[in-house]
């Protein structure tokens, strides 16, 4: 196979900066730990292994492959790649440009196509694996982002809509007031003109309370849902053991309408959570029907 220039550091982030995996071959006479007939004839059947056309077209179209021994490696990277000596072939799921994991070791005395064509195959799996989760984690934390912004979207809206509503029904009640002042008591006198100067300041006042409480109120439904909402995300879900399920639809007052499927061991509090947050959730923003 291609081998990759340069040394196993660099092969290891070419390797993750392409999203493959890395096949490292240690040689026996690179080791000063492995010596005598028995490492040569393993490092021999190692090579006529690699020398296969079959397996040459695999590692050279899925992974980034090196080759060297242990003492091109420092001392933690040798005793993962090669825990029993060299010669041997690992395959390596690198997780960061300097970090990794290996997901098996075949010794060179146990080397053949056959072999190596199954470790292979099962490492570029664990390898889609790992990309697909990668990926989940990185839709969810996107999702809780959108969800988190939506969410103080609406809750400046309540927050502007309450003292709106606030300042509208304070300038109602002083009008009232007013109205009935001059209905009761004479406008030309001096007391009247007093009664007129002090009942502004009192309706500012009053106006000033009124929208603080409800501002308070608001943020403090707001704060109760969103607590909801990530306990009820947070919780792991009883996975169904007969396959029973139901799916539950609610229709909110916004006229949006929302739905969830729970499997038969749910319990019946992880529903009532479910309608009580149920606006913060995903399901409620366009996010689909999920379980």
């Amino acid at each position: 196979p291609r081998i990759c220039e340069g040394g196993f550091e660099a092969a290891r982030s070419h390797a993750f900066a392409s999203s493959m995996l890395l096949v490292v071959a240690l040689d026996a006479n690179s080791s000063s730990t492995d010596k005598g007939a028995a490492a040569l004839k393993a490092t021999a059947l190692q090579s006529l292994a690699l020398a296969s056309e079959e397996l040459n077209a695999l590692l050279n179209e899925n992974s980034i492959f090196w080759r060297g021994g242990c003492s091109d490696l420092r001392e933690p990277q040798w005793q993962q790649l090669a825990p029993q000596g060299a010669p041997c072939i690992a395959m390596v799921l690198p997780l960061a440009a300097d970090a990794m994991k290996v997901l098996s070791v075949t010794e060179g005395s146990g080397c053949s196509v056959q072999a190596l064509v199954e470790v292979f195959v099962a490492a570029l799996e664990a390898l889609q694996s790992h990309q697909e989760a990668a990926q989940a984690r990185l839709v969810c934390e996107e999702a809780l982002l959108r969800q988190e912004q939506d969410a103080e979207f609406q809750e400046a809206l309540a927050m502007d809509r309450s003292r709106a509503e606030a300042e509208d029904r304070a300038k109602e009640v002083e009008a009232e007031e007013r109205s009935n002042k001059m209905a009761s008591e004479p406008n030309t006198s001096a007391e009247s003109d007093l009664v007129n100067d002090a009942t502004p300041k009192d309706a500012v006042k009053r106006t000033s309370q009124v929208a603080q409480e409800m501002e308070e109120d608001a943020q403090a439904r707001a704060a109760k849902i969103r607590r909801l909402a990530a306990d009820f995300l947070a919780a792991v879900p009883t996975p169904p053991t007969d396959g029973i399920s139901a799916r539950l639809v609610l229709r909110l007052p916004s006229g949006e309408r929302v739905e969830r499927t729970f499997g038969g061991e749910e319990c019946l509090s992880r529903v009532r959570a479910w309608a009580a947050c149920c606006p913060e959730l995903p399901e409620a923003r366009g996010g689909g029907s999920p379980v």
